[in-house]
Order: structure tokens, then C-alpha cells, then sequence
């Protein structure tokens, strides 16, 4: 990557982060609901299940709780990997139809040029990017997603002095915190 256009994509991921307080909860909203209807090909009603700020509680809830599951297991395997299992034009076409959607939503935020400018620099992996830089880390929507992913990408082992390894994945995500608590506590943040 040049210099020029590296320096263009740092200029951009300050203006996101200094400019994410002007993004409404609606647009924030909406650019995780084009992350998930895009690159994990959700349905509105899966996305909707998905994106409830909160998780069904209640014993008569259990068959929408098992909805949620489904998919946010759909969701972390997209994003802990599974972009390997679409073709390049499948990655190419949901990328179109995610800077369609990010377009939408920057309008309200920057010029017709600024906008263009985003789009001509990202790239089909950016759109957890977005989500992160322009909803922020620790909105729900973000966080969500990053849960859904973290369990599976994630391994965790213990090497004692003989050499053995044992993988403690598990208890690394069990526990009163969600994932991305945990991974953070872990890495000291």
C-alpha cells in the first residue's frame, strides 16, 4: 500500500472515530443490519431476531432463544473465518450491495466526494471495520457481533512444564462476562 493511500485510510479511521457521536442509534442500527443482510446473508427476520437489544429471558421465550443461537452461530462463523466458503463473486457482489448501503448511511455525515472517497478505499473485508469505527466497540450492535465470533476464533491452551497442552477455550468464555469482557480482560484493555 503507498504511503498516500495509507495515509488516507488513517485519515479516515480518525474522522470515523472523532465523528461516530454524530451517528444516531438509527445508524448505527442500520450499518449492523447491512453487515449481517450483506455478508452473512441474513433475512430480515433472522436480522431482527439477531439485533433485539435483549436476549429472551423467560422460560416461554425458549424457542426464540434457540432462534438466536442459530443464528448467532451463522454470524460467528462468517466472521471467524468462514468468508472462505463464498466464491470470489459472491464476496465481490456483497460487497457491492455493503457500500450501497454505507453510501445511505454516510450521506447524512459527509459529502458526496467524502463518501466516494470511502468507498474507493475499502476493501470487501471492511465491513466489520465500519461497524467498529463508525458504531463504536462497545455499542451492543458491535458487541453482539464480536461475540458471536470470539468463541469460535479464539483458542486458549495451558502448556505445563512437561510440555503437555490442554485447551482451556472453554474456560476462558465461561463465566459471568460475555466474550468480548473477557478477551479485553485478558489482553489488559
Amino acid at each position: 500500500m503507498s504511503a498516500m493511500i495509507e495515509g488516507r485510510h488513517n485519515y479516515w479511521q480518525n474522522k470515523f472515530e472523532a465523528n461516530r457521536f454524530t451517528f444516531s442509534e438509527e445508524d448505527k442500527v442500520a450499518i449492523a443490519t447491512s453487515v449481517l443482510r450483506t455478508w452473512v446473508s441474513l433475512s430480515p427476520e433472522d436480522t431482527a431476531i439477531f439485533l433485539k437489544p435483549e436476549l429472551p429471558g423467560s422460560p416461554e421465550s425458549i424457542n426464540e432463544l434457540m432462534c438466536y443461537s442459530a443464528v448467532e452461530q451463522r454470524v460467528g462463523k462468517m466472521f471467524a473465518g468462514g468468508k472462505d466458503t463464498i466464491t470470489e463473486e459472491q464476496v465481490e457482489e456483497r460487497h457491492q450491495h455493503f457500500l450501497y448501503d454505507l453510501k445511505q448511511i454516510l450521506s447524512g455525515h459527509y459529502s458526496p466526494e467524502e463518501i466516494e472517497e470511502v468507498v474507493g478505499l475499502s476493501a470487501p473485508g471492511d465491513a466489520l471495520f465500519f461497524q467498529i469505527k463508525l458504531a463504536g466497540p462497545d455499542h451492543w450492535t458491535t458487541r453482539k457481533i464480536r461475540n458471536a465470533y470470539l468463541p469460535i476464533q479464539t483458542s486458549f491452551v495451558a502448556i505445563d512444564s512437561s510440555g503437555k497442552v490442554t485447551d482451556i477455550t472453554y474456560k476462558l468464555f465461561d463465566g459471568e462476562h460475555d466474550a468480548v469482557d473477557q478477551i479485553d480482560q485478558l489482553l489488559g484493555k
